[in-house]
């Protein structure tokens, strides 16, 4: 006599920080229910909403048994997605933003590449829907290639691969389990965790073993310009300078001087968007402060080859002008996507 085999597929915990976003909120988790991969613990971390934020969550998680819900204090976005990392129980941990929507085979594809290139991250391309309507696939990389931890930190700094969120990504939970947000980041946070991450196989192993799978699929919804006031975005600039920072010296700790150098360039990078929001917010003593230090890491990283002559270009051209260069170059960045 047969038996029926039931296989239960490895649970993916999704978690996603909500902090005021009650008008997008419903789309977002109505598209996180329908997903086709079922095996789901979604964790919904409100983070001090004054809106309608909390309820909503509150609400759905009476809808649906895999809604668990964590009210906590304002702390920002790591802050939240380390009260959901503590709480995650999945083999696989997903990030996903509240403002944010997920084609219905987003987790299951993501889940069946991982699967089939024994990899640790898997990532797949974005849909990026700007406020005029359009929307483009602005996610590079090999499509189809599974690439090992240095590779793919090389292809990230140095080529822009892979986009530097988090919502695009799936990691098995014992490569990220040990390892928190730094919740003093605001802006370039993600980029900072994710060093961590495919570091953190080096540490423990002295090789960086971890394997990343990237295919082109744009199976992620992300919204362009989200609000915010100039002061709070000049703020939250300011901490990208210092994620960047960071970088640079877990490069360094870790001994590989060709990573350590094009993270000096993010600083660089970093620092003349962050010039730019600083005069924006009429804070034009610190814009130069932050103009000074993109020109200095500019300089230093000026004859690195592994950067590009078009990223090193847009770097001094914001020099002369911060806020035109800046918006320059997103402009010709829109027109190319």
């Amino acid at each position: 006599m047969c038996e029926d085999v039931i296989y239960l597929m490895p649970k993916i915990s999704i978690i996603i920080p909500i902090y005021n976003v009650a008008d997008d909120l419903s789309r977002c988790l109505d598209s996180v229910l329908s997903q086709t991969y079922a095996d789901l613990e979604i964790l919904l971390v409100d983070d001090g909403s004054t809106d309608a934020s909390g309820r909503i969550c509150d609400q759905y998680a009476k809808k649906d048994q895999r809604i668990q819900v964590i009210h906590k204090e304002n702390g920002g976005v790591g802050s939240a997605r380390n009260a959901g990392l503590i709480k995650a129980e999945g083999e696989y941990i997903s990030f996903i933003d509240a403002d944010d929507w997920l084609e219905p085979q987003m987790l299951e594809i993501l889940f069946e590449k991982t699967i089939a290139a024994d990899a640790d991250v898997t990532i797949c391309g974005a849909w990026f829907h700007t406020p005029d309507g359009r929307k483009q696939n602005r996610i590079s990389g090999n499509n189809g290639t599974t690439v090992d931890a240095e590779k793919a930190l090389y292809e990230y700094f140095a080529l822009n691969h892979y986009g530097r969120a988090l919502w695009n990504k799936l990691f098995r939970r014992s490569l990220v389990q040990d390892v928190r947000f730094d919740e003093d980041i605001h802006y370039y946070e993600d980029s900072l965790f994710l060093s961590r991450v495919l570091l953190s196989s080096c540490e423990k192993s002295g090789e960086m073993r971890t394997k990343v799978h990237f295919f082109s699929d744009p199976l992620y919804h992300y919204m362009i310009g989200r609000a915010g006031s100039s002061i709070r975005s000049y703020e939250r600039y300011r901490t990208s300078v210092t994620s960047a920072e960071r970088i640079r010296d877990l490069f360094r700790k870790a001994g590989n001087i060709r990573l350590a150098s094009l993270a000096e360039f993010k600083i660089a990078f970093m620092s003349i968007n962050t010039c730019r929001q600083a005069l924006i917010a009429g804070k034009r003593d610190e814009a130069g402060e932050y103009r000074s230090l993109a020109f200095r890491y500019l300089r230093k990283t000026l004859w690195n080859k592994d950067i590009s002559l078009q990223d090193k270009l847009q770097v001094a051209l914001a020099l002369i002008s911060p806020v035109k260069g800046v918006d320059l170059w997103i402009r010709l960045r829109d027109l190319k996507g």
